[in-house]
């Protein structure tokens, strides 16, 4: 379990997170939504120490993240991987050497045992097929597979994506859409998704968070946002450009 308490954080004299507190619970697929600049990023960045706190605490699994020394950092960041909107792929290997790289730092593993253990994980992906293949000579969707594949090597607990299917057509979306309820339904990982991709929001997500003003504005269930007549959920729903929205 994720548990934010009372997180406020502030850059310069704008407020971007305001005494938020809630909790992320295991084996439910979360997204966390809003407008840009809304601090989605922001938030979950808090939950492997790449952000701390002005005021309030972020445990998980009853670890303060806010005081924890670089070595229980270590261990959460293994339990937690945050997986960035950009690939963040190395273009001078292949995708096999790619997944195979943090079993080689982190297990030290031999090259040929690692690259072997590496394909199990772009198979849990469906991206073995390609495991030869430059980063450069596959599609933005399918190094997003990879980047997942590589971040599960660590064997993690929770898996974070920063706005995974941005910049995605339809097609590639709902690929990574399927992988995601893949790493919950088959893996048994504990989902986190920044998202302002609608489409997927509404068909992905088990439970939504809406960031407003630095505040939690509403949490409920994607039938419960679709039921809401608060005209600011409404609004952006709807992706309309005139309502009460503040930007």
């Amino acid at each position: 379990m994720i548990r934010f308490d009372h997180i406020s954080k502030s850059f310069g004299t704008h407020q971007v997170l305001n005494d938020i507190t809630t909790v992320i619970r295991e084996g439910v697929i979360t997204y966390i939504i809003g407008a840009s600049g809304t601090g989605k990023s922001v938030f979950v960045k808090h939950i492997v120490g790449h952000l701390y706190p002005d005021r309030g605490k972020v445990l998980v699994d009853g670890v303060d993240v806010t005081t924890a020394s670089e070595k229980t950092l270590y261990k959460v960041r293994k339990d937690c991987v945050l997986v960035f909107q950009l690939s963040t792929l190395f273009d001078s290997m292949t995708l096999a050497e790619n997944v195979a790289l943090p079993l080689r730092v982190h297990r030290r593993m031999r090259k040929q045992a690692a690259l072997k253990e590496a394909m199990k994980y772009l198979e849990m992906v469906q991206m073995q097929d390609k495991a030869d293949l430059m980063p450069q000579e596959v599609g933005p969707s399918e190094q997003k597979r990879v980047s997942i594949a590589r971040a599960l090597t660590l064997e993690p607990k929770y898996a974070i994506l920063d706005e995974p299917t941005t910049g995605l057509d339809v097609i590639a979306a709902a690929n990574v859409d399927d992988m995601i309820r893949h790493l919950k339904h088959n893996l048994g990982v504990t989902v986190l998704v920044v998202s302002h991709d609608l489409r997927s929001i509404m068909t992905v997500a088990e439970r939504i968070i809406f960031l407003y003003k630095g505040n939690i504005y509403m949490d409920g269930t994607p039938m419960d946002f679709k039921r809401s007549d608060d005209p600011i959920v409404r609004q952006f729903l709807g992706g309309l450009p005139q309502g009460p929205m503040e930007t």
